[in-house]
């Protein structure tokens, strides 16, 4: 009889599953290996991650596991260091909400690179079932890159690289098909067999050559693309082409790489034009979309908070009733109670 695979979701708190483990700013080593060690429990898979302090300033995740149960993980950042990660197999799913009530969605998707700087926010992670998932992650703190980069801030926007992550207002989101070079380090990392206390030094050298990699895909990325004063009209065109994808597709949207592709434009150069035509981001303008249906379907369909919220495609209800509340400056059962009964008199 084959295994058997739990389609049902298990829902848990970060801290509840990882405990101390996630704690990066402290992996400490380990008897003659180096770093924390993390196993999955037995209930959800098999496999495991590493954290490892490389040096002050950069710390590595190494993750290599395989789940046969659907597990949505509920984490905050309060601090997010500047994120390269690397995935050579396993699609991992993420929502991002922000203190602003914005979501952001992408995926760790196989064969890509992502690189990331989040604001303080709070996030739902879903790993792959019956997947294997091989993937390495650089954490690395804003003056360490910035030393990295021998002032060369064009490569990286200049607000990260001279600031504390903690006072990070927009986020920073780069995606890239991992090219060969990238393959070949991250399997070297994957695979390393280098003993204590070489292994270390050795752990760093790829690190830093996946750093470099990464950034040299993104040279002429979201920093250098807002430099053009205008916009080309077939710019224009796509991005409109976008904003109408996002009215016709808001309760299931696509990622905003996805969109960016399905038009034709970069999605630095759309998230640039979006804010020069509509004065909002792509995910502002998501957000305000969603939730102004929402309130139609509260006021006139009489449809409870909870089926709204998930019409409107939110994933958590706490979400909702904390975004449309900045929103409207008013809780979502408020709404109803003081809207509803004058919208059914009136007809």
């Amino acid at each position: 009889m084959g295994k058997y695979i739990h389609l049902e979701e298990i829902k848990m708190n970060a801290d509840d599953l990882f405990g101390d483990f996630i704690n990066m700013s402290t992996p400490r080593d380990i008897e003659d290996d180096i770093g924390q060690y993390w196993e999955w429990p037995e209930d959800f898979g098999k496999g495991w991650l590493r954290i490892i302090k490389l040096r002050p300033g950069l710390v590595m995740g190494i993750g290599k596991y395989r789940l046969e149960r659907a597990l949505v993980v509920n984490f905050e950042l309060a601090h997010s260091p500047i994120t390269f990660e690397f995935s050579v197999s396993g699609n991992v799913s993420h929502t991002i909400t922000y203190e602003s009530g914005t979501e952001d969605l992408w995926h760790n998707k196989q064969g890509h690179s992502i690189i990331t700087c989040l604001p303080p926010c709070q996030g739902v992670l879903r790993p792959p079932i019956d997947t294997s998932v091989n993937c390495v992650s650089l954490h690395v703190e804003p003056r360490l890159l910035n030393t990295l980069l021998k002032g060369q801030t064009h490569i990286f926007r200049t607000d990260i690289l001279n600031s504390d992550t903690e006072t990070i207002k927009r986020p920073y989101c780069q995606m890239s098909p991992i090219t060969s070079e990238m393959i070949v380090a991250v399997y070297q990392i994957l695979n390393c067999s280098q003993q204590f206390p070489f292994k270390r030094m050795y752990l760093e050298s790829k690190a830093l050559e996946l750093i470099a990699l990464s950034l040299a895909q993104f040279v002429t990325s979201e920093g250098v693309e807002q430099k053009s004063a205008e916009l080309r009209p077939d710019d224009i065109k796509r991005i409109r082409r976008a904003k109408e994808i996002i009215n016709r597709e808001y309760a299931d949207p696509p990622t905003l790489f996805q969109l960016a592709k399905s038009v034709g434009i970069t999605h630095s150069k759309l998230n640039y034009g979006f804010r020069k035509i509509y004065d909002v981001t792509v995910f502002g303008y998501l957000r305000k979309i969603r939730l102004e249906h929402a309130r139609r379907l509260l006021i006139e369909q009489g449809l409870s908070v909870t089926d709204v919220a998930y019409a409107v495609g939110y994933d958590s209800l706490p979400s909702f009733s904390t975004a449309f509340s900045k929103h409207f400056g008013i809780r979502p059962i408020k709404c109803i109670k003081k809207y509803q009964p004058a919208y059914n008199l009136s007809w």
